[in-house]
């Protein structure tokens, strides 16, 4: 027998210009696939009248996974999906903060900007550690194809001569291992002049660089000031014009963090990226504001009313011609808490399984989260709690089992469910406009190709 799967986000039902049926959108968000089916039908599959349903139909609704047989426990097939990705990981994640320090003072941010960098002897234990991960030189079997590394801060640049001695030291242990290895930066953008920018990518094997503006310059320089108060938005905004025109081989992407007090602003913003040369490798999505080990969720906008702004947002970046992620990707591995070949070191030689738990003075001295150092592990049971989160989810202990969500969000935050707060993305509430929202650009994409023709 079979039956509707768990796993389906529905659009509203719309009617198209010329016709008189309605219609609907189906996404499978096991499949990634999207359906449009005529509205009567979807009530017969409601129903569960497959009979009335042509063969030829029911069998492709069965391999996008719309359809399932009702044996089927869906939840233990997403999670084993999980369980085996990480398991076939061929990639070593090490995330690197170089220093503790950041030029910045952003008053949402949970972490303690302290004048420390790695220490040589850490810097050489970190070197040492990712060789013996990566295993034996003599060992043909070595698991990782990839050695990827993730320069986190404070502000990684204010670091910049350890970022240039640590990659050059894992390049060549990735080289000596048979592995590929790229790097992506976080960063504040202050520092990315193009000199550095073209340094990062062409010499220190980065592949994708992420900053931040929180708005156009009279919400950014409210938001985002250097630590004596200055303005940073035109110094980066240029960064950013200096860096596209470079047109190097790298991905950008522009996070913008909101809240109550600069949402309304994010049109002006969008009309300013927009404005940029050379979009074609540039992203820009926006980050709703949540606490990180402070109160910062204190000035959040209403889940609801955000996930209606931001179907806002996507519209209007579409129609200035800038990519907007509408349709979720599959998210097997939802971050590092639960993969065991991924892990953050601090500038104090502490190793985390997450990444918005280091440098976090709310977490202690020493830090209930850090696992041990470079020389010596220690159990964390917080982080122990992060690491178990799959089978929680499997045991039904959050909301995530009962979620047609899962397989595209993993479950979000396993953090943040531990602090016993919701991290639900806000798809979860307007994917039936995104996948209209979706279908509607394809369909003008297809217009404006035939009229090409």
């Amino acid at each position: 027998m079979l039956r509707l799967s768990r796993y389906l986000a529905i659009s509203e039902p719309f009617v198209q210009t010329g016709e008189e049926t309605a219609r609907r959108l189906i996404f499978s968000t096991r499949s990634l696939q999207t359906l449009l089916i005529a509205g009567g039908l979807w009530d017969k599959l409601v129903e569960s009248d497959f009979g009335a349903i042509p063969a030829d139909f029911l069998s492709l609704l069965r391999s996008h996974l719309i359809l399932v047989d009702e044996t089927v426990d869906e939840l233990s097939t997403v999670i084993r999906t999980s369980r085996a990705a990480i398991a076939g990981t061929r990639t070593l994640y090490e995330c690197i903060q170089p220093t503790g320090f950041c030029n910045f003072g952003c008053a949402y941010c949970g972490q303690d900007h302290a004048h420390v960098r790695l220490r040589p002897r850490d810097q050489t234990l970190l070197v040492d550690r990712v060789a013996k991960r990566l295993g034996s030189i003599r060992d043909d079997a070595c698991r990782y194809e990839l050695l990827r590394v993730g320069w986190f801060g404070g502000e990684p640049l204010a670091a910049i001569d350890i970022i240039r001695k640590l990659s050059r030291s894992l390049q060549d242990i990735a080289r000596q291992h048979g592995c590929a290895y790229d790097a992506h930066i976080v960063t504040n953008g202050f520092g990315l002049v193009p000199a550095i920018a073209r340094e990062l990518v062409l010499d220190l094997g980065v592949t994708e660089i992420e900053l931040t503006l929180d708005g156009p310059a009279h919400e950014h320089d409210r938001r985002r000031v250097t630590s004596k108060q200055g303005k940073t938005f035109e110094r980066i905004y240029q960064n950013l014009e200096g860096l596209l025109a470079l047109d190097l081989p790298v991905d950008v992407s522009i996070r913008c963090n909101v809240d109550r007090y600069n949402c309304h602003a994010i049109p002006e913003l969008i009309d300013r990226v927009a404005a940029l040369p050379s979009r074609d490798r540039l992203r820009l999505y926006f980050a709703p504001i949540h606490d990180w080990g402070n109160d910062a969720s204190q000035t959040a906008i209403a889940v609801d009313e955000y996930a209606e702004l931001e179907i806002e947002w996507m519209a209007l970046m579409l129609r200035k011609g800038l990519a907007a992620a509408l349709i979720p990707a599959a998210k097997p591995i939802v971050c590092m808490a639960v993969n065991p070949h991924a892990e953050l070191i601090d500038p104090f030689g502490q190793t985390f399984n997450c990444t918005e738990v280091s440098l976090v003075p709310a977490y202690g001295s020493p830090n209930v989260y850090a696992r041990g150092t470079l020389s010596q592990e220690r159990t964390s049971q917080p982080a122990d709690m992060l690491a178990n989160f799959l089978h929680k989810v499997e045991d039904k202990q959050f909301g995530c089992a009962n979620c047609p969500m899962l397989p595209v969000c993993g479950g979000a935050c396993p953090k943040q469910w531990e602090s016993g707060k919701a991290p639900c993305p806000s798809a979860k509430r307007n994917i039936s406009d995104r996948l209209l929202l979706a279908y509607a650009a394809s369909q003008m994409t297809a217009r404006g190709h035939e009229r090409a023709l």
